[in-house]
């Protein structure tokens, strides 16, 4: 509870501020997070009643926006109930002649409470439980929650204290009119980069009435970049609260001298496509992606890169559809094409960056920052050669491989190297991570549109009046200014941050390049594009069970459990694999030896299911003619379903001929049903490492912990997963929204 209360205790002033004066803030962190914010209006009114002077004891107030994440933050058990009992009593006492209207009413559930104090006392519940999470939906309908445990004993009338939040649909014009009624809105922005989310605060910015009390909680001053401007215009006060290291020494690898011509001929390619091909805007996105893509990537063979391959079937279906419009990509394509040959740009800049990974200096470990999981893999290998060791080693030897996305410093740095410029979300991570050495490698280019943000950050930070921060980041953009591509007759670029097209600067909505394909965007500004029918796990009931589900299926504010090596993979189906060549190799033995025998006597003797289905009847076996064909499907191993009762398992042997002791068969079966049993119990702690690694509270010993109760496979594969919250999942153009 201490570190939980250092955490939101961050908020109390700004809270006091916006409150007195009726007022908006936007409280920029200095680049850290605070994991357990959605607790706030809990807190306020289960730990810290009457700590805001001007906040009933009773508050209404409102969370914006409100994600399954969220969900299991607040009912995760947390309040002690006796000390609830206390504070509230405490509360009101201290509050006195000065209370509120509504401070000495009772919560419906307190007097219910204090008759069975002695049976509650000790109980350690969730917030949600004293408080219930209610829903306003886009048609401005509110969706009563459920309080478990101390909701079954409150009273039937009486002040049901509640938190409200918007629903899944985000908020809307119609919703403001119950939003804004609250007390106190407090706005959760941390980390946000997806389209739909920004929109609806930019929605709730723009509506809500201007007396309304709003705190906006930003993690860095870039989270503040597609809202800053609406909250200004309302009269928001910026406040920026921490520290930075009192000194950042950046050095700079140049590289790509080429890429301020480079850049002119794809911008000459592109020039006018918007007007002269509208119907392919989304091609041109891609085509803007796949440009920066080859030139920032360190691969053997750029013509293997997922941008270029989205890009290059995006087009060869526009070249069916609108062939004269397509043609006008031509150049674009083989500019790309041309790219992807340059094998010196890529050998030199993977060059540099094994060079500045070597070199850096500091004893501690050094964090490097790349543009995708895949780059992550290919940077890991070429260092592990380079210094002769095993890949697993990298990590003893203090050298961190990351990509930009689901990641968030959860450790201290001695050095962070970025490995190219890849949006704000680079300078969020190099910043985070409290480094007191950072290194670029970086063109002409990637300079300039860094210099350009960090621009803006200034900006952020004067309006704030946060000195000490703003001078270091002058002085980051002061080195970086040696490096910017130098402009003149024949490179006139623009230096609006619209020139980015890479890393989490976005470049209007992305459109799947199929009908069968869906893109899932995160809330960190990261997406991927899979099949409609592809399945993920998805963390539901509060993060305690992992759900599979088809993309098609996904909802706003799903936390889906995502492989960094390769988000087409089922974690699910990674764990059990592991699982099964560790702890639980025993028992994966025997289902594969019953596996195999089954599969032995059936290419044997050529049984039909229906055949087989009359025996089991025979031997008094209610099952289906499916369930039957499940038993003997012999395509894999991991295929086949097996009878998971006892009397069925033998039947089931003695139909098919199986003549072996029935210990023996006792012996499979009993195996058998305890890899079942525990698959379901380690999955579910699993999932729960899973999220406490989301939420940073994952450390050293239960990671060892885990290798050695799980094994060292189980251990990477939790270390390899991050947990992403959906933002949206986007159609094929005429499909009905996923959300709706």
């Amino acid at each position: 509870m201490g570190e939980l209360d250092a955490q939101l205790n961050t908020l109390v002033d700004p809270l006091q501020r916006v409150l007195h004066e009726r007022s908006c803030c936007l409280l920029m962190l200095a680049w850290k997070r605070i994991p357990h914010l959605p607790l706030i209006p809990f807190h306020l009114q289960l730990r810290w009643p009457g700590r805001l002077e001007e906040l009933s004891l009773n508050p209404r107030i409102a969370l914006i926006p409100f994600f399954e994440s969220d969900n299991s933050i607040v009912s995760t058990p947390t309040y002690r109930v006796g000390d609830v009992i206390a504070a509230r009593k405490a509360a009101r006492a201290q509050r006195g002649t000065l209370a509120l209207t509504s401070d000495f009413v009772l919560q419906d559930w307190e007097s219910k409470v204090e008759k069975r104090l002695e049976r509650f006392q000790t109980l350690v519940l969730p917030g949600s439980s004293f408080v219930a999470v209610d829903q306003v939906n886009p048609d401005d309908v509110i969706v009563p929650g459920h309080r478990s445990v101390i909701g079954r004993i409150a009273a039937r009338t009486g002040l049901r204290p509640s938190v409200l939040v918007a629903s899944k649909r985000g908020v809307t014009a119609k919703s403001i009119k119950t939003i804004e009624q609250q007390d106190l809105i407090v706005v959760n922005a941390q980390g946000l980069r997806g389209w739909r989310t920004i929109t609806s605060i930019q929605t709730l910015l723009r509506f809500c009435r201007d007396k309304t009390p709003i705190l906006i909680v930003v993690s860095s001053p870039s989270d503040a970049f597609q809202f800053a401007s609406h909250a200004i215009e309302r009269g928001a006060k910026l406040q920026f609260e921490g520290k930075l290291p009192s000194e950042v020494r950046l050095s700079v690898s140049s590289v790509g001298a080429d890429r301020p011509s480079v850049e002119r001929e794809f911008e000459f390619c592109v020039a006018d496509l918007d007007d002269r091909a509208p119907g392919l805007r989304n091609v041109l996105r891609l085509a803007k992606s796949a440009w920066w893509a080859v030139r920032q990537a360190t691969h053997r063979d750029n013509t293997e890169l997922k941008e270029i391959r989205r890009f290059a079937v995006a087009l060869d279906r526009a070249s069916v559809e609108k062939p004269v419009e397509a043609g006008l990509f031509n150049a674009v394509r083989e500019l790309l094409t041309r790219e992807a040959k340059n094998v010196q740009q890529r050998s030199t800049r993977a060059r540099a960056l094994l060079d500045a990974t070597i070199a850096m200096p500091g004893k501690g470990p050094t964090l490097v920052v790349v543009r995708d999981d895949s780059e992550v893999n290919e940077l890991r290998s070429r260092i592990a050669v380079e210094l002769g060791i095993d890949i697993d080693s990298l990590e003893e030897l203090g050298v961190y491989v990351t990509s930009i996305y689901g990641y968030w410093p959860d450790r201290a740095f001695d050095g962070v190297i970025a490995a190219g410029y890849f949006g704000t979300a680079t300078l969020d991570i190099i910043l985070g991570c409290r480094a007191p050495a950072v290194r670029f490698v970086v063109d002409p280019i990637e300079a300039r549109i860094a210099w350009y943000h960090l621009q803006h950050i200034a900006e952020l930070l004067k309006l704030a009046g946060a000195s000490g921060p703003l001078e270091i980041i002058e002085s980051i953009a002061k080195e970086l200014s040696g490096y910017i591509a130098t402009f003149g007759s024949l490179v006139e670029l623009s230096l609006a941050p619209s020139v980015f097209r890479g890393g989490d600067e976005t470049m209007g909505r992305a459109v799947p390049t199929s009908a069968s394909e869906v893109i899932v965007a995160f809330i960190d500004g990261s997406s991927i594009e899979v099949n409609r029918h592809t399945r993920f796990d998805v963390m539901r009931l509060a993060g305690k069970k992992l759900k599979n589900l088809q993309a098609i299926e996904l909802e706003p504010g799903d936390q889906v459990v995502v492989l960094r090596e390769d988000s087409r993979i089922l974690f699910s189906e990674k764990l059990l694999a592991a699982l099964d060549k560790g702890p639980l190799a025993a028992l994966a033995g025997k289902r594969a030896t019953w596996l195999g025998i089954v599969s032995a006597i059936c290419a044997e003797k050529h049984q039909s299911p229906q055949a087989i289905l009359r025996l089991m009847e025979e031997k008094g076996q209610s099952v289906d003619l499916a369930t039957i064909r499940s038993w003997l499907r012999r395509d894999s191993i991991d295929d086949p379903s097996i009878p998971d009762r006892l009397d069925c398992f033998m039947a089931f042997s003695s139909v098919l001929g199986i003549a072996l002791p029935k210990e023996t068969l006792f012996d499979l079966y009993g195996g058998i049903q305890g890899l079942r049993v525990n698959h379901r119990k380690f999955g579910r702690e699993l999932a729960r490492a899973v999220r406490a690694a989301h939420l940073g509270r994952l450390d050293a010993p239960t990671l060892r912990k885990i290798e050695r109760d799980w094994g060292l496979d189980t251990r990477q594969l939790v270390e390899g997963a991050r947990v992403a919250v959906v933002d949206e999942v986007i159609l094929p153009e005429g499909a009905e929204d996923a959300a709706q």
